[in-house]
C-alpha cells in the first residue's frame, strides 16, 4: 500500500478538497475509499474549464456542454454527503437545461449549502428558482453570486425565507422591480450587496440597518441611501443631481465618474461626511480639474489619510480606442 492511502480520512478529504473537480474525479479510479472520500466533498465547484482536458476541450461547444451535464449529473447521483458548505455552477446553459440546474439547486439546498455560485449564460436566460425555497430549507444560505440569471420572485414570494443571507452579489442579473426593497426589508443580516451592469428599473431608495459595503455598477442613478452601518462605497454610474446619503459610519468610497462635470456633484452628495477616510476617484483626464479637486477635498473632508485620484485618457489611433490611466496618491 502507498503511504498516501495510509493517511487517515480527515487529511486525504482535506487533499482532494484542494483539486480541480477534473482531477478528483481521476481519483476516483484509484480505489473504493478514495472514491467514497471525493463523494463526501463538502465544496462542488462544476465549471466546465476545469472539468475537461485539453482533447475533450477540442470537441463542439454543444457536445462538450451536453458531457458535462451528464457528468455532473452522475456526480449528484452518486454523491453520498450529507452536508454541502459550498456550490457553484459555470456553463452555458441550454433552455432545456434549466429543470436541471433546479434539481441541482435543490440538491445542494437539501444539503445545507452556505453559499451559491451560479455563473449561466445562454439564450433564453436562467430563472432563479425562489420556488425550491421553504422555511425548512434555506436557513443555512448566507451567500448569493448570480450571473447571467433572472432574479424575480413571484409577487407571493416570502423574502423573510433569506434572513439569514449576508452576501449578494448579482452581475449581468436582470432584476425585478422592487426586489432590493423587499429583500433589504427582510434580510437584516445583509452585509454586502453589489450590483453590476444589471439591468433593472432605476433604484429611488435603499434602506438598510445591516448593510456594510455596498457596489452600484450602473448608469442610472439612486437618489437616496440610508444605510446605519454602511462603511464602504463603490459607485460607478450618473450623477445628475445630488444624490442624499445617511450613512453616519461611511469610511471608504471608491466613484468611477464618466463626465467631468458629474464630479462636483459627486462630490456635493458626500460633502456631510467628514469621517471619510479613504477617497478613490477614477475621472476624464483634465489637469486642472484635478488640481482643483485636490484642494476641495482638503477643505472638506478633514479626516482623509488616503486620496487616490486616477485620471484616465482615452485616444483613438488607427480605429482602435485606448486609454491611458495615470494616478496620484496622498496621505496626510
Amino acid at each position: 500500500m502507498d503511504r498516501i492511502s495510509e493517511l487517515p480520512d480527515c487529511v486525504l478529504s482535506y487533499i482532494l478538497s484542494m483539486l480541480s473537480m477534473k482531477d478528483l474525479m481521476k481519483t476516483s479510479i484509484l480505489s473504493k475509499r478514495w472514491w467514497k472520500l471525493w463523494s463526501l466533498s463538502r465544496d462542488l465547484n462544476f465549471d466546465i474549464s476545469n472539468m475537461f482536458n485539453e482533447k475533450e476541450i477540442q470537441i463542439t461547444k454543444s457536445l462538450l456542454v451536453d458531457k458535462f451535464v451528464q457528468r455532473v449529473g452522475q456526480f449528484i447521483k452518486n454523491f453520498q454527503g450529507t452536508k454541502i458548505d459550498y456550490f457553484k455552477v459555470d456553463f452555458y446553459c441550454k433552455y432545456e437545461h434549466s429543470s436541471i440546474i433546479d434539481q441541482w439547486i435543490s440538491f445542494a439546498i437539501a444539503r445545507g449549502v452556505g453559499r451559491i455560485e451560479l455563473r449561466v449564460p445562454g439564450p433564453s436566460g436562467y430563472k432563479f428558482p425562489f420556488n425550491i425555497f421553504s422555511k425548512s430549507n434555506a436557513s443555512t444560505l448566507k451567500h448569493i453570486n448570480l450571473q447571467h440569471v433572472i432574479f424575480n420572485p413571484p409577487a407571493n414570494f416570502n423574502a423573510a425565507l433569506f434572513s439569514n443571507l449576508r452576501s449578494l452579489v448579482l452581475e449581468n442579473v436582470w432584476v425585478g422591480e422592487n426586489i432590493f426593497t423587499i429583500l433589504l426589508s427582510k434580510c437584516l443580516l445583509l452585509e454586502e450587496l453589489r450590483l453590476i451592469l444589471c439591468p433593472f428599473p432605476p433604484i429611488s431608495m435603499i434602506v438598510s440597518s445591516s448593510l456594510r459595503h455596498l457596489k452600484i455598477q450602473h448608469y442610472d442613478e439612486v437618489n437616496v441611501i440610508s444605510l446605519e452601518c454602511f462603511k464602504q462605497l463603490e459607485y460607478q454610474g450618473q450623477f445628475s443631481k445630488v444624490c442624499c446619503i445617511n450613512a453616519p459610519l461611511l469610511k471608504s468610497i471608491c466613484l468611477n465618474i464618466a463626465k467631468n462635470f458629474q464630479l462636483p456633484i459627486a462630490l456635493a452628495s458626500f460633502a456631510d461626511h467628514p469621517q471619510l477616510e479613504i477617497l478613490t476617484m477614477t475621472i476624464p483626464f483634465n489637469s486642472y480639474l484635478v488640481s482643483i479637486i485636490k484642494c476641495r477635498y482638503m477643505e472638506i473632508f478633514t479626516n482623509i489619510w488616503h486620496l487616490n485620484v486616477i485620471h484616465y485618457l482615452t485616444f483613438h489611433l488607427s480605429g482602435k480606442k485606448f486609454t491611458k490611466k495615470d494616478s496620484t496618491i496622498k496621505k496626510s
